[in-house]
């Protein structure tokens, strides 16, 4: 029988020998949180892959893979069920198809022109604006928000009557929004115009043709038809900000 130093000689070296062998094995490199490309979360993808689809389309058709039918469909369920402040619900919109149509951009033209003061070159790009980009279309959305409900509501609460306002802006936004990116997602290329902007005589000019209250004011008008080219300007590609100059974290 061995002796207990012999024992504890051989013990020792087998401890020795494994050392040896740890010691051969590469030693990971510690790699900092902020380096490490974050993983994108995989439930939102299909969501995001709408979100970054969606695009303006200036070149499109007077065709539409959906029904008039399912146009006002689609509209009305973003309209139901987009946010709003106080569940206020003041934000309306209008589907004008066909005649409809061509006849909202004719008098958005017509209007745009007074306010060019004979400026020829000026006069000639907003016809070939309208004329090439959106009328060509086969629909628009008119989008509106009912200031007669604003107003309402700003005076149940006068300490922030003004706030409304701007709250009414922000919900035609993700209204608008919401729209766009569905019918882009139905095989609609779109893009968001602001004609009613430009003048009053605009906005009383499709009040009037939407047939609409006059407490209705015009915030876009979204014309969109199945796209004929590529989205954007090819003369100004898309390009990004570093998002290190947009989005902050602050955790502690």
């Amino acid at each position: 029988m061995p002796s207990l130093a012999s024992q504890l000689k051989k013990t020792l070296h087998m401890g020795e020998n494994k050392a040896e062998a740890s010691a051969k094995l590469p030693i990971p490199t510690p790699v900092s949180a902020a380096t490490q490309e974050p993983k994108n979360p995989s439930g939102s993808a299909a969501f995001f892959d709408a979100v970054e689809n969606r695009r303006s389309y200036y070149g499109i058709k007077a065709e539409s893979p959906l029904t008039d039918e399912q146009l006002v469909a689609l509209v009305g369920r973003a309209v139901k069920h987009a946010p709003n402040s106080f569940n206020m619900q003041q934000s309306r919109a209008v589907v004008l198809t066909g005649k409809a149509h061509a006849e909202l951009w004719e008098k958005v033209l017509e209007t745009n022109l007074k306010g060019l003061g004979g400026d020829k070159d000026q006069e000639e790009q907003a016809r070939g604006r309208v004329n090439g980009a959106f009328k060509t279309g086969y629909g628009t959305v008119a989008f509106f928000e009912d200031m007669d409900v604003v107003k309402a509501w700003g005076e149940k609460m006068p300490f922030v009557a003004e706030a409304f306002v701007q709250w009414s802006d922000v919900a035609t936004g993700i209204l608008q929004y919401i729209v766009w990116t569905a019918l882009e997602k139905e095989g609609l290329g779109a893009s968001l115009q602001h004609y009613a902007q430009y003048s009053q005589e605009t906005q009383d000019a499709i009040t009037e043709l939407c047939k609409v209250p006059a407490a209705w004011r015009c915030t876009a008008l979204l014309p969109f038809g199945v796209p004929i080219g590529p989205p954007g300007n090819p003369a100004h590609p898309k390009d990004f900000q570093p998002l290190e100059e947009r989005v902050k974290l602050i955790s502690a």
